[in-house]
């Protein structure tokens, strides 16, 4: 199954000269899951922009669906 989302999470950091800096992060993932209970696998690709730097960053994660 395909997983695609956007956020803005609450991350805004105000420095000494006044700029704030916000997070946008774009999730673009795929999740393994069986239609009945038992083991899933899920990964993505999290491209953010961090105060104008882009950034990739990851995840990977196992659990158990019931």
């Amino acid at each position: 199954m395909l997983e695609i989302g956007y956020g803005m999470p609450f991350a805004i950091k105000e420095d000494k000269f006044g700029i704030s800096s916000e997070l946008y992060v774009l999730r673009l993932g795929y999740r393994y899951q069986s239609y009945k209970r038992g083991l899933f696998i899920r990964a993505s690709v999290n491209p953010s922009i961090i105060a104008i730097v882009p950034a990739i960053m990851g995840s990977i994660g196992i659990g158990y669906s019931f």
